[in-house]
């Protein structure tokens, strides 16, 4: 009754799920098939669907886009999406699946999901229908079930002539005809296993999940990352926005101050900068004590600071690298001198997870000029090929399309990722911080580094999106409540 190995997970287009037995079958799953608009769901929970079935009017034209080979469109309006879900899956042999999201938004939707699953799981063992509090079982002959002491256990009956006789919980039932359907709800499992013998049928079994302890999220371990950057008084960017993004993406942050800066939103007033030797002390505290799993560079506005970072992590290959090559302002002032560069490219990148320059920063390390997507394309494989790593080059400074970046994978693969523009922001201020951040929050938590790149956008743009004013003349990036990776298209370039 709690397996969560079910291979098949039927994702209707209700409630995402929230609770831990759900979301253990949704993540052990082999395949997904969503029912037409709960594809959106799945990617904004970090999962893309294996199909998509449906009539697909709920569907956004830029997955359809994206996800032209998994879809089965079925238009007939006279047969709901999750029967179109259920008879695909059959199609296929498929006969271990399990619906989630079936419940919460109408209760006369859940009701006729739960009359689906009866409906349908007479010739497939093992199927049922899960929600955030319990699970529904169609049982149609006599039989053991398995449970634990203490369960909530109901049974509703389909045909009133049924007699049931239990064994094995707490208000036993003695050849009782269920005339109505609350007459055996909120009964209660004895011990491992209950036994229900019938004849007639079928009957529908509700257990409820186990209690999940209250602390149990506080024992988990906690993913670890860790942001190399200076210190902005305003808290737009730098160390303060990489900490609020770990905490948003549920990842514990640590840091190493490279400089402190007294800002606001009218400029830069004063930089110190951290001496290499305090700088390294403060890696050394981290990385001795915290599993680090993952980190993100800033600024680093000298060579001896790159080179004093560089050498700490080249001790530790099994961190993932995030380097932001903080080199060009948003007027084109260079902000490193040429020895800084230099170091940046022969100690430090070659570290690099993956690096994130922006147009002007990908001119000075490609050495070339960037003014069509070709060439673009060209300095991404480049780079690539000269570090070994990804390339995320970003799209900000490009007018035409700002929020279109180009991903370059050391597969060989090449992305084109955007976002929707966003009309008059209220702040754009600290977008590369919050970026590499994100991202390095994302492979800390272990995604690849595609999925990274778009819960990195995703965040970014989220936080676009709810930015807010607070003060006469200071804005701030939002607070992402949910990460929309459905707002993220996905484009292969040639390779």
């Amino acid at each position: 009754m709690h397996d969560t190995r079910s291979k098949t997970v039927i994702l209707a287009d209700g409630n995402f799920p929230t609770h831990p037995v759900p979301l253990a079958l949704l993540q052990g799953a082999h395949r997904v098939v969503c029912c037409d608009g709960a594809a959106v769901k799945l990617l904004d929970a970090g999962r893309e669907p294996d199909w998509i079935v449906g009539d697909l009017d709920s569907l956004p034209a830029s997955l359809r886009t994206r996800y032209t080979a998994r879809l089965v469109v079925d238009p007939c309006q006279e047969v709901n999406d999750l029967t179109k879900a259920i008879r695909f899956c059959k199609a296929q042999g498929w006969h271990d699946w399990v619906i989630l999201g079936a419940s919460g938004l109408r209760e006369d939707h859940t009701l006729g999901n739960i009359s689906l699953l009866v409906e349908h799981a007479h010739d497939t063992p093992g199927a049922s229908l899960v929600t955030d509090t319990g699970r529904f079982t169609p049982l149609y002959a006599s039989g053991s079930i398995a449970s634990h002491a203490g369960q909530r256990i109901s049974i509703f009956s389909f045909d009133p002539a049924t007699g049931i006789t239990s064994r094995g919980l707490r208000y036993p039932l003695e050849r009782l005809r269920l005339a109505r359907w609350w007459q055996a709800t909120l009964n209660e499992a004895q011990g491992t296993a209950f036994e229900l013998d019938f004849n007639g049928g079928p009957l529908l079994v509700y257990a409820s999940h186990a209690p999940v302890s209250p602390d149990a999220a506080l024992r988990a371990d906690l993913p670890v990352a860790l942001t190399i950057a200076g210190s902005d008084s305003g808290g737009n960017a730098g160390i303060q926005a990489d900490l609020r993004a770990f905490h948003a993406m549920r990842v514990h942050g640590c840091t190493a101050i490279a400089a402190l800066t007294a800002q606001n939103p009218d400029g830069v007033r004063d930089i110190q900068l951290a001496s290499a030797e305090n700088l390294g002390l403060q890696l050394d505290a981290i990385l001795e004590s915290y599993a680090v799993a993952a980190l993100k560079t800033g600024m680093l506005a000298t060579s001896e600071l790159i080179n004093v970072v560089a050498g700490r992590l080249a001790a530790y290959p099994g961190i993932l690298k995030v380097i932001d090559p903080v080199m060009v302002a948003t007027s084109g002032a260079r902000l490193l001198a040429d020895e800084a560069v230099a170091a940046l490219r022969e100690k430090l990148l070659p570290l690099a997870t993956l690096v994130t320059p922006n147009l002007p920063e990908a001119e000075v390390l490609a050495d070339a000029r960037l003014d069509s997507d070709a060439a673009i394309m060209a300095a991404a494989r480049a780079l690539t090929a000269r570090y070994g790593c990804g390339v995320l080059l970003k799209g900000g400074h490009d007018r035409a399309r700002p929020s279109r970046d180009l991903l370059s994978l050391p597969d060989g693969n090449l992305w084109w990722l955007a976002t929707p523009v966003i009309a008059e922001p209220r702040s754009t201020h600290g977008t590369g911080c919050t970026l590499s951040a994100a991202i390095a929050a994302a492979l800390a938590k272990g995604r690849c580094l595609l999925e990274a790149v778009v819960d990195g956008k995703a965040f970014v743009y989220e936080s676009i999106r709810t930015g807010r004013g607070l003060g006469p003349r200071a804005t701030v990036l939002g607070q992402p409540g949910h990460l929309p990776r459905s707002v993220v298209s996905l484009a292969a370039a040639p390779v």
